[in-house]
Parts: structure tokens; C-alpha cells; sequence
């Protein structure tokens, strides 16, 4: 069964806000309450960051390729049973239709066992910088990651960020969106029950406000920072991580994205099939369609 209760987990525990505060989850359909989620804050922000570092530091994950490539493995065996519980708590959360949140399940199903391939092959290289001498690059994790998760695409969204992250034997606090808190919960319970994952490696907080992502973004035991959203949220975020140089930054940002057409026949072409992918886009009836043209030019002669 799905909760209606999307709590924290901090160092391998459920456990509600420091504060005590929840806030409704609302179905956009009917405004109706589906459920809640912890109001957290900076001292819930503080506990959960400081389990991911004592996790990091412990040679348990991020030294043993084995461990992180088998629980990648259960887990998306998990959510793939329990996929269409999934779908339609997504649907309820997220406002998008049964059979766009029955795709992005099965994706970020698809994206978790992609990974986890991966999590055995991570080669380093060797260089001969001149002759007779070496060069040797490695590569190893980078430590704590903060995710800042977005609502539009809550579920593949996540698994882009954290799957990775995970298997290249980082731990991470995530943030999900508010819109979003129930269905990142629950596919973040999904993980959390496989045998084998230590506790802290994966951490979760749910907010109303900002004042955790900012602690995720100022924090210097934050080593990597991963947003998907606007470029207004970007360009502040890149601003507030510099002053504690994360060794990553890495940022999505929606934009633009004109066509530019210089023929009645091209067109007419482009437009269709813009059409078309708008028709199937999950965008096309709750989140926005960041995939498809803002702007439409045509020069006629």
C-alpha cells in the first residue's frame, strides 16, 4: 500500500519534522487533501547532511561496487512490481494522465538497471604525458550529494539524479518539489526496504519553503549539487555554491527553444510534428512541455 504520509528519512529512520509541522498534499484535480508531508527545516537539514557524511565516509558503499550494483538491481525490481500502485499515485499528485505516469514508471525502471550496469565499469585511464612517463587519471565518487528534485517530472527526474549518484557510491540528501512529496517518498521507500543499503546513504527532507535546499546549496559538507527548474533558480543556485566550490554543479534549466522556418513546406512540417509531440507530452495537460518550441518564426517570401 502507498502512504498518505511522506516523512523524512534521516540515517536509515522515518521520522517526522523537528518542528512537528506537516502540510496537505492536494490533488490538482479536485483540490481534495490526498495527504502529508513534513515541514522541515535547517535542523532537519543538519541531521540528514551529517548522516550522509558519516555514510560517505564509512568504506561500506562507496567502496564496495558489488553491494551499490545489487541493491540498484532489487530496487527496480521492487518498483517494477509495485508499478502501478506508482502510476496512480503519481497521477493523483501530479495531475498528468494514468498512461503518461504508467511511462515514466517503466522509465525510470528502465534508467535504475541502465545504471546499475554501469556501477562495476567505471575505468580510469592511463596517459603517456612524454616518454617514459605516466600519467594515471581515477575516478572515484565525490562524496555528499544534494538533489533538488522538480515536480513535473517527479519520478524519471529523480532516478536521473540519484541513481547515478548512488552507483558511483555517493550518498545524497534529496528535496524533492512540495507538489511531488508523496510519490518521491514512496519510490524513496521503494529503495530504502532492499537488504543491504547502510543507513544514511540515502537520506530524504520535505519542505514548504526554501530554507533546505539554500542549507543544501551554502553547506560545505555538500560536495555535488544537482537542480532541475527555472534559470532564475539556477543562476542563484550557481551563485550561492561558489563561495564553498562543490566539486559539481550540475543544472537544468528550462529555456527557449524558437523554430525557425524559411519555407511555407517546412513549416507546415515543423508544425505537425510539434503537434504531435505535444499531444503525447506530459506536458500537454499538467506539467509544462519544456521539450517543445515557445517561440515559432517564419520568413515568407
Amino acid at each position: 500500500m502507498t502512504s498518505t504520509q511522506a516523512r523524512n528519512l534521516i540515517d536509515g529512520l522515518w521520522q517526522p519534522a523537528q518542528s512537528g509541522r506537516t502540510v496537505p498534499s492536494i490533488d490538482p484535480s479536485t483540490q481534495h487533501i490526498l495527504g502529508s508531508y513534513a515541514a522541515s527545516g535547517r535542523a532537519d537539514a543538519e541531521a540528514a547532511v551529517a548522516a550522509a557524511r558519516r555514510a560517505f565516509d564509512r568504506p561500506e558503499w562507496a567502496q564496495n561496487a558489488r553491494l551499490r550494483q545489487l541493491v540498484m538491481l532489487r530496487w527496480a525490481d521492487l518498483m517494477e512490481s509495485r508499478g502501478e500502485q506508482l502510476a496512480h499515485l503519481l497521477t493523483l499528485e501530479n495531475g498528468k494522465p494514468l498512461a503518461h505516469s504508467r511511462g515514466e514508471v517503466a522509465a525510470s525502471v528502465s534508467e535504475i538497471r541502465y545504471y546499475a550496469g554501469l556501477t562495476r565499469y567505471i575505468p580510469g585511464h592511463v596517459f603517456e604525458v612524454e616518454p617514459g612517463a605516466y600519467s594515471t587519471l581515477l575516478k572515484e565518487p565525490a562524496g555528499v550529494a544534494g538533489l533538488i528534485i522538480p515536480w513535473n517530472a517527479p519520478a524519471v527526474l529523480l532516478i536521473r539524479a540519484l541513481t547515478p549518484a548512488l552507483c558511483a557510491g555517493c550518498t545524497v540528501v534529496i528535496k524533492p518539489a512540495p507538489q511531488t512529496a508523496l510519490i518521491t517518498a514512496e519510490l524513496v521507500k521503494c529503495l530504502h526496504e532492499i537488504a543491504g543499503l547502510p543507513k544514511g546513504v540515502v537520506n530524504l527532507l520535505s519542505e514548504e519553503g526554501h530554507e533546505i535546499a539554500q542549507y543544501l546549496v551554502t553547506s560545505p559538507e555538500v560536495d555535488v549539487i544537482s537542480f532541475t527548474g527555472s534559470n532564475a533558480t539556477g543562476q542563484r543556485i550557481m551563485a550561492a555554491a561558489a563561495p564553498t566550490m562543490k566539486r559539481s554543479c550540475r543544472l537544468s534549466w528550462a529555456g527557449n527553444r524558437p523554430a525557425l522556418c524559411s519555407r511555407m513546406r517546412t513549416w507546415l512540417t515543423s508544425l505537425r510534428s510539434s503537434l504531435r509531440r505535444l499531444r503525447s507530452s506530459p506536458g500537454s495537460n499538467a506539467p509544462q512541455p519544456a521539450a517543445y518550441w515557445s517561440t515559432l518564426r517564419v520568413t515568407m517570401k
